[in-house]
């Protein structure tokens, strides 16, 4: 009779186990959904002028903007916005822009730089200058805290990405943009 209550026991405790087994599997299962069926609405963008890659969502059209002239005189080797056609006018209603500049020497004063960038920020006046160091990608990067402008130097050139301030106040398209950032390779 003993062993009978036992092998009840052993029964019940194997039974617990194999459902809370079968509640991970399926839990797993789901999850591998939903990221498959977040990733597979995902494109890869990849330029032809700079090294640059990154995967974004259909919803975030890229367009290459290679105006020679303007570039010349702007340092910049390439513009990318996050919009259905090139527009260089800041004002137009992009969702954000990567610009790639050509850098005058491979040690430039990063510090120095984004010190100086910070400053022209017009909101910047009363506060301290804090510069982040960040990933973006696959490599390190600098972010101006309070700014959503992301700086690269890598491969020659300084890699400036930002999310508009129109972007702002949407939360769903910071998070996005901040997947976006993760994808980057230089």
């Amino acid at each position: 009779m003993a062993k009978n209550k036992k092998s009840k026991f052993s029964f019940k405790k194997q039974s617990v186990f194999i459902k809370l087994l079968a509640s991970l599997f399926v839990v797993i299962f789901l999850l591998i959904i939903i990221v498959l069926k977040f990733r597979l609405n995902w494109t890869t963008f990849s330029s032809k002028k700079v090294t640059l890659s990154f995967k974004h969502p259909q919803s975030w059209p890229v367009s290459v903007c290679n105006d020679f002239i303007i570039f010349d005189v702007l340092g910049y080797s390439e513009q990318i916005n996050f919009q259905e056609e090139c527009d260089l006018n800041p004002e137009s209603k992009k969702l954000g822009s990567i610009v790639v500049k050509n850098l005058d020497t491979s040690k430039e004063d990063y510090q120095g730089f984004l010190t100086e960038e910070l400053n022209s920020f017009p909101d910047n006046s009363d506060q301290d200058i804090i510069i982040e160091k960040v990933r973006v990608g696959n490599t390190s990067g600098y972010k101006i805290k309070n700014h959503p402008v992301y700086y690269v130097f890598k491969n020659s050139y300084r890699y400036e990405i930002q999310l508009y301030e129109s972007m702002l106040d949407n939360n769903k398209q910071i998070d996005l943009f901040e997947k976006i950032l993760k994808t980057f390779k230089f």
